[in-house]
């Protein structure tokens, strides 16, 4: 099977090209990521979801992490992000009803890897109950958190 390619970026988040996954994260270059939080509110009370990380994950096991998130590949648009959001919480949604929060630049070193990632963060505003069926090789759980004023 031939190893996921991702787009990769200069420092101006200009597309200069793709690499194979594994070496992305070795050279530590610029690639997309695709992040959704999802929050509900009731009555006065706002909530955030967050993951738990399968404890089979390579990276950062059993950990809380974004609602949902994963890198895009070189043949996706931001748009196919969502596809993160039925693969890991069973949650299909059109890309229409996230609401965009901005683009994150962050570059964290794992061992002798350097994730450098440039995040395409989107909320998504729960008003009805979402049933969740999670990918069991990547979320263990979910959880939500109440954001205090």
């Amino acid at each position: 099977m031939e190893e996921e390619q991702l787009s990769i970026f200069n420092e101006k988040e200009q597309k200069i090209g793709a690499l194979p996954r594994n070496q992305v994260h070795a050279n530590g270059a610029w690639h997309e990521t695709f992040h959704c939080w999802f929050v509900r509110k009731s009555g006065n009370r706002i909530y955030l979801y967050f993951q738990l990380r399968s404890p089979e994950k390579k990276d950062f096991p059993s950990l809380l992490d974004v609602t949902a998130a994963g890198h895009l590949l070189a043949s996706e648009s931001v748009e196919d992000g969502v596809r993160e959001l039925e693969e890991e919480l069973g949650v299909k949604l059109p890309f229409t009803l996230l609401q965009p929060l901005g683009t994150v630049k962050e570059k964290l070193k794992n061992g002798l890897e350097t994730d450098a990632e440039i995040c395409r963060v989107f909320s998504f505003g729960i008003t009805q109950e979402i049933e969740f069926t999670l990918q069991a090789s990547e979320v263990k759980g979910l959880f939500h958190v109440e954001l205090k004023a």
